[in-house]
């Protein structure tokens, strides 16, 4: 498994090359600037946007997903989708905040940043990880990130289902991740630990966690969903 890296600022999506910079989206199709959905409207709403610090296309579904910088209650950035076959303007840009911020504490931490985006090869699944700003900022040391998983359902206005968030768990010292399929699986390595949760297989998934020399495979309930984590929670 390559290395992952904390954020992802350009990305390959239907033979197009998209790169982030200067507060703007470009989209070339290798030779020139092109015209994407995704970067107008994007581009369209510029000025109303933060920072972005990384940038994620499903790989069917007309939507993307930005981590963009947010500082709100116990949260230092934000999610925000781009649909871009939404009926109406307003709902081309959608921001979650509100539903994460609750885990924060709930980690223990006292501010939460987000890091390491991506999907599912087949689009099924987003998972993103949960870690200290202070973590975000230093890309050479290890990170301790706690993942969570968010289904992606295409009769859904905005595709991200985020009643249904399930906290995988937290992989200390990570050095890697993948995902496989069948099931879809989510695999993050230590170096020496292989963590793998297999997303398919829900409710009844286990978090597998495999010994580099070879030893037995443990296993180990993972499924929490956030509406019994965060029940006391006033939303």
């Amino acid at each position: 498994m390559p290395d992952f890296p904390l954020y992802h600022k350009w990305f390959v999506h239907s033979s197009k090359l998209f790169v982030y910079g200067n507060g703007r989206i470009l989209c070339a199709d290798g030779s020139q600037s092109v015209s994407h959905p995704f970067s107008e409207i994007f581009n369209s709403n510029s000025d109303y946007i933060g920072d972005i610090k990384s940038l994620a296309v499903h790989p069917t579904l007309p939507f993307g997903v930005m981590i963009e910088d947010h500082v709100s209650g116990n949260i230092s950035h934000q999610l925000t989708a781009v649909c871009w076959e939404a009926n109406k303007p307003k709902g081309q840009i959608v921001t979650f905040r509100d539903i994460f911020e609750p885990l924060a504490p709930f980690f223990g931490l006292k501010r939460m940043a987000f890091a390491y985006q991506s999907f599912s090869p087949v689009g099924n699944w987003y998972v993103v990880g949960c870690l200290t700003p202070e973590a975000a900022a230093a890309p050479e040391e290890p990170k301790d990130p706690f993942f969570i998983a968010i289904p992606v359902d295409d009769e859904r206005p905005n595709f991200l289902v985020v009643e249904k968030l399930v906290v995988l768990g937290q992989v200390k010292n990570m050095t890697s991740l993948a995902w496989t399929t069948g099931p879809a699986s989510y695999v993050v390595s230590t170096g020496e630990l292989l963590h793998k949760w297999d997303l398919d297989e829900l409710p009844v998934a286990r978090e597998f966690v495999v010994p580099a020399d070879g030893g037995k495979v443990k296993g180990k309930p993972i499924f929490r969903k956030i509406k019994d984590l965060l029940r006391l929670w006033p939303f």
